[in-house]
């Protein structure tokens, strides 16, 4: 395999390594109701937001769930680049079960962002080698990172009665936002809105949802099921979408854990108007 055939931004998207911020100490979970600020514009810059109160360790993302008369909102903050790359390649899925159960069943459930069919940017590019180490600068990490947002121009929408088709433009007329954007050391900052109506909810009765939150990763053509698009390990495997990984070490365990969903459950009740 010869990288020279690769771009720069799937390059990018894949290979780099960057530090951690340090994370402060904050909440594991937001429990009880967040009034969200009087001014809200769903964008991804969540300036508006000040610091997110909860952190979770799993997804290592700083976080909270707010709300005002008309909307629920999701808002959150990711600097560890293996599951930000991991939330891109596979989208977030936000879940709300307005019973309060910590079960799909039954639930709303808002995937975003999508990147198509059999690995969406990654479609029809195969790489090799072992332990592959490449160096990325920074601004080309986050252009390749804007790239495959300005890519996703779906939402999947599954659980509202009033949306029949589960898949929903960026643009649509229902009322849900979403917004994604990055800083200059390639940081991830997401929104989502979604109407409480839709959700067939009010503020005002104060009820308490469980939600969770799911990076999931790459997805590829196959049935995982079958054991179709399965990573090979140091034998290497197919992954479907004419996209093969050989060998091991540091980059198939990469490519290991960006197929592997990492997801946590919360509590949360709304904020009274």
């Amino acid at each position: 395999m010869q990288f020279k055939n690769i771009v720069a931004p799937l390059v990018a998207f894949l290979c780099y390594s960057g530090i951690n911020n340090s994370l402060y100490a904050q909440n594991s979970d937001i429990s009880s109701g967040v009034k969200a600020p009087l001014t809200v514009k769903v964008d991804g810059k969540i300036t508006e937001w000040g610091n997110l109160p909860a952190y979770n360790k799993a997804t290592t993302v700083r976080y909270t769930l707010a709300n005002d008369a008309n909307n629920l909102y999701l808002v959150l903050n990711c600097t560890d680049n293996q599951n930000i790359n991991k939330l891109l390649a596979g989208g977030l899925t936000f879940t709300i079960n307005k019973d309060g159960k910590k079960k799909e069943k039954d639930a709303v459930q808002i995937q975003y962002p999508l990147q198509g069919k059999n690995g969406g940017g990654f479609r029809g590019m195969r790489f090799g080698g072992r332990g592959t180490n490449i160096n990325v600068d920074t601004a080309a990490l986050v252009n390749s990172r804007k790239q495959m947002v300005a890519a996703a121009k779906e939402i999947s929408v599954i659980g509202i009665k009033q949306i029949t088709d589960t898949l929903i433009s960026i643009y649509n007329t229902d009322g849900i936002k979403t917004g994604i954007n990055f800083d200059s050391k390639g940081n991830l900052f997401y929104e989502l809105a979604v109407p409480l109506k839709l959700l067939e909810l009010s503020a005002g009765n104060a009820t308490e949802l469980a939600y969770n939150l799911k990076l999931n990763g790459m997805q590829f053509g196959g049935n995982r099921e079958r054991g179709e698009g399965r990573p090979g390990g140091n034998g290497g495997g197919n992954f479907g979408g004419n996209i093969s990984i050989s060998g091991g070490g540091a980059f198939g365990d990469t490519m290991l854990e960006l197929m592997s969903p990492t997801d946590f459950w919360g509590k949360y009740k709304l904020a009274k108007p």
